[in-house]
């Protein structure tokens, strides 16, 4: 991944390569690195190839024009932090595949109004929507409810949609 010593060298719409070649040698992408696009103040999007099967902590963190970024289904946690201040974040499919969702990792994305779940998510850890104001409906696919924890939630209007039948 590169990043220049401040961090911030990404603007616009960002789309990562399946592979990169350096010094004559191939290699394919499979993670975006901690703190990646740290602070990409000026970031609005970012396409990640399928490869990709993890994205670290602090990932986009306090990148706060972000709007739009695709998990792709090979990851199978959001990390700590990942998306922690990314105020613009408008929509984010968590696709299947994802089993947990650690803290902070939404934390304070107060334009995201609604997340939908997959089937496959066991835990969402502490504060991973705190100050998420505009949730007001979180729909997953499991027949059973992941593990909430009492402030996961905190600061958020929201109710919880689980497939009818769940017992």
């Amino acid at each position: 991944t590169f990043k220049d010593r401040h961090y911030n060298s990404y603007r616009g719409e960002v789309e990562v390569p399946v592979q990169v070649e350096i010094e004559g040698r191939t290699y394919r992408v499979t993670a975006v690195a901690d703190r990646a696009f740290y602070e990409c103040d000026s970031l609005i999007s970012v396409v990640l190839p399928n490869a990709i099967d993890s994205i670290g902590q602090y990932a986009f963190y306090s990148s706060e024009s972000l709007k739009r970024v695709n998990i792709p289904e090979n990851v199978t946690k959001i990390e700590s932090e990942t998306f922690h201040y990314c105020h613009s974040l408008q929509e984010i499919v968590i696709p299947n595949g994802v089993t947990e969702i650690g803290s902070w990792a939404f934390g304070n994305c107060g334009v995201l109004a609604s997340v939908e779940l997959p089937a496959t998510i066991a835990e969402i850890e502490n504060y991973a929507f705190e100050g998420c104001w505009n949730i007001n409906m979180v729909c997953t696919k499991a027949t059973t409810p992941p593990t909430i924890y009492d402030n996961t939630f905190t600061d958020s209007m929201w109710a919880v949609m689980v497939p009818a039948g769940c017992g």
